[in-house]
């Protein structure tokens, strides 16, 4: 994943955690707080994986013997 991607990201799981704080009920803040929970996962994915470990996700890395 590119670092505009995950920029992107960041900005959406903030602009989550803000809604989530103004929310005017409980259905609507924990709608928002489990979007930007997955956000943050998305990120932790994309700066903790390898490229190698990327590929393989998509199903693209080479096979080595």
């Amino acid at each position: 994943m590119d670092e505009q991607s995950i920029e992107y990201f960041r900005e959406r799981e903030q602009a989550e955690r803000n809604a989530a704080r103004s929310a005017a009920c409980h259905e609507a803040r924990r709608s928002h707080e489990e979007l930007a929970t997955k956000y943050a996962a998305l990120i932790h994915q994309a700066e903790t994986s390898s490229p190698e470990t990327h590929l393989k996700s998509l199903g693209l890395a080479s096979h080595r013997s």
